[in-house]
C-alpha cells in the first residue's frame, strides 16, 4: 500500500475522532455519567485516580474499525489504550463497539447513555459517517509504499484524560504552550513497521486548541509526518525545524525526579505542562527542544504517533535508561545514527503484557545535538 494512502485515511478518522471528542465534552452532565475510573492493570501508576470516558473508548474502536475497514491485512496490528469495556457511573458494564448499522450502534449507546436519545443519535452518526476527503499538496506526488502486512497501529484516543474531564481553559504563553487545560488534549494515531519496530506515521489532533471567544467554537490543530525509507516530510514548517540554536528548552512533568530536574537546570531552561502525548507532540511541533521523562510511567501509545512526527523532522524518542547507560559506558562522545536507531523506543510488541508495560522514562529531542548535551549533562560527562 502506498503511505500516504494510509496518512489519508489517519487523518480523516481522526477528524472523526475530534468530533466525538467535542459532543461527549459539550455536555457536563453527560460526562460525568460517562467517566469511569481504571482499576489494576489499566491504572497508570504515578497517578492516584486514572479515568477514561466512553470518548476513549468510542473513538479507539471506531479508528480501528475504519482502518481495518480500509486495510484488511492490518486488523489484528491495531493496539490501543483502552480495552473495549466500559462501566458507567450508573455500575453498568457494557461492551463498545461498531456495529454493523448505525441503528445497531445507536440502541448499544442509549443503554449507556441512561437513554439520551440525542447524544446517542449525535455519536453514532459521526462514527458510521464516511469521513470527509482530505488532499495533503506535501504527498501528491508520493508513491512510497509499505506492505501492509508488515505495519501496525497505536492508538491513544484521548490523550490528557483528567485535563478533558476537568475541561478548563488555559492560556498559550509566547511559544504556544499551556500549563494544562483542554488544549493539552490530543487524539494520537501512530503506525510503525513491526519488522523493524520503528515508528513510520503519526498523526496527531488536538480538538481544543483555540477557542472563538466570540462563536464559542473549538479549532482543531492537526500535526503529522511520514519517515520511512527516503520519503521525511511533515506538516511541522521549517522554521519552527531550525530551533537546535536556541537557548533549550525542556519539557518536564512537576513530579519529575528532583535529581533530574537540578541537573538539567543547570544548563536548561525547564517547563512543566501536564499530559505525557502533550509534551511528546510539544516537542515534535519544536516548540521546545526535548522532553525528559525518567519514571516508568509512559506507553507504546503515547509515544509512537509524536516519534514518528519527530523523525521525519531529523528527532526522536529514545528510551532513558538504555541511553543513560550507553553514554556511561562510551565515557560520552557523539552518538551515531546506527546507535541511536537502537536506543530509540521500539514499537513490535502485541502480547497482552507487553502492552499494559510502560516504557522505562524517555526522552524526546528535536535534534541529535539537544540529546547528547541532555545526556552529557545527566552523565555528568561536560
Amino acid at each position: 500500500m502506498k503511505l500516504r494512502d494510509l496518512l489519508l485515511a489517519i487523518l480523516r478518522v481522526a477528524n472523526k475522532a475530534r468530533d466525538v471528542a467535542r459532543i461527549i465534552r459539550s455536555e457536563h452532565a453527560l460526562l460525568e455519567l460517562l467517566v469511569q475510573e481504571k482499576k489494576g492493570l489499566d491504572k497508570n501508576e504515578r497517578f492516584v485516580q486514572d479515568f477514561k470516558t466512553l470518548a476513549d473508548v468510542l473513538i479507539q474502536q471506531m479508528v480501528s474499525h475504519d482502518i481495518a475497514a480500509e486495510f484488511p491485512a492490518m486488523e489484528g496490528s491495531i493496539f490501543g489504550e483502552e480495552s473495549n469495556l466500559f462501566t458507567n457511573t450508573l455500575g453498568e458494564t457494557k461492551i463498545i463497539q461498531m456495529c454493523p448499522e448505525p441503528e445497531q450502534t445507536k440502541q448499544l449507546l442509549l443503554e449507556i447513555l441512561d437513554d439520551n436519545k440525542e447524544a446517542a443519535t449525535l455519536l453514532s452518526e459521526v462514527v458510521h459517517r464516511e469521513a470527509a476527503d482530505i488532499t495533503l499538496s506535501e504527498m501528491q506526488d508520493n508513491e512510497t509504499e509499505i506492505p501492509d502486512t508488515d505495519v501496525g497501529i497505536w492508538i491513544d484516543p484521548i490523550d490528557s484524560t483528567g485535563q478533558y474531564i476537568r475541561g478548563l481553559f488555559e492560556e498559550l504563553d509566547k511559544e504556544g504552550i499551556t500549563d494544562g487545560g483542554l488544549q493539552c488534549v490530543a487524539v494520537l494515531i501512530g503506525a510503525f513497521q513491526k519488522s523493524t519496530g520503528l515508528p513510520v506515521l503519526g498523526v496527531a489532533v488536538q480538538p481544543f486548541w483555540q477557542l472563538d471567544p466570540e462563536s464559542n467554537q473549538w479549532t482543531a490543530q492537526t500535526t503529522w509526518g511520514i519517515c520511512y525509507q527516503n520519503t521525511y516530510i511533515a506538516s511541522v514548517t521549517q522554521s519552527e525545524n531550525s530551533n537546535c540554536s536556541k537557548l533549550p528548552t525542556i519539557l518536564m512533568s512537576t513530579s519529575e525526579s528532583e535529581t533530574v530536574k537540578q541537573a538539567l537546570s543547570t544548563k536548561f531552561q525547564l517547563r512543566f505542562t501536564s499530559g505525557a502525548g502533550y509534551k511528546l507532540l510539544c516537542t515534535a511541533q519544536r516548540r521546545v527542544q526535548a522532553y525528559v521523562l525518567s519514571k516508568s510511567s509512559i506507553y507504546l501509545w503515547d509515544c509512537c504517533a509524536p516519534h514518528a512526527i519527530l523523525r521525519a523532522t531529523g528527532g526522536g524518542v529514545v528510551r532513558f535508561r538504555a541511553a543513560l547507560a550507553y553514554v556511561e559506558s562510551q565515557g560520552g562522545g557523539n552518538i551515531s545514527l546506527g546507535t541511536l536507531e537502537e536506543l530509540e523506543v521500539n514499537y513490535c510488541s502485541s502480547s497482552s503484557a507487553q502492552i499494559v508495560k510502560s516504557i522505562d522514562g524517555i526522552i524526546a529531542y528535536s535534534c541529535p545535538k539537544v540529546l547528547e548535551e541532555v545526556l552529557q549533562v545527566l552523565t555528568n560527562k561536560e
